[in-house]
């Protein structure tokens, strides 16, 4: 049983040092083959492009601000719904309350929704894909 025992190890050493090997070689080669692609020079390349000198406009603008809010991962799930379903319709408003006077104080604000809008005719789902109402999205 021994015997057998250590063959079957020796085997089993032998064919992850193989596999290794030959992982690590195409891994070496197709980083090669990818380098050499993507740093080739491209060819038919104009080298000297004509130069146009463009005058400084002497002329300054009086410094101006502007602020920015952003709202991150608004994600929504099958929880998410159930809480802001009113009737046969969502109502999202309630969940930006808390945020909502931050959100109009500024200038240009932004939200970035991690899911696709869709409605009735595309139909709504949770985790994976996420598809929500179109009234969940800011316009």
């Amino acid at each position: 049983m021994k015997i057998k025992g250590k063959m079957y190890i020796s085997i089993l050493l032998m064919t992850l040092f193989f596999l290794s090997v030959f992982l690590l070689v195409q891994m070496y080669v197709t980083k090669a083959d990818y380098a050499s692609s993507v740093m080739a020079p491209p060819e038919n390349v104009v080298r000297d492009l004509p130069t146009k000198v463009i005058a400084l406009n002497s002329k300054t603008l009086p410094p101006s601000e502007a602020t920015l809010v952003g709202i991150g991962d608004i994600l929504i799930h099958g929880i998410v719904y159930k809480d802001v379903k009113a009737g046969e319709s969502y109502n999202f408003k309630p969940l930006l309350a808390n945020v909502k006077p931050y959100i109009n104080s500024a200038d240009i604000s932004f939200a970035n929704q991690e899911t696709m809008i869709g409605g009735k005719e595309i139909g709504l789902s949770t985790y994976l894909p996420l598809i929500v109402q179109q009234k969940s999205g800011m316009r």
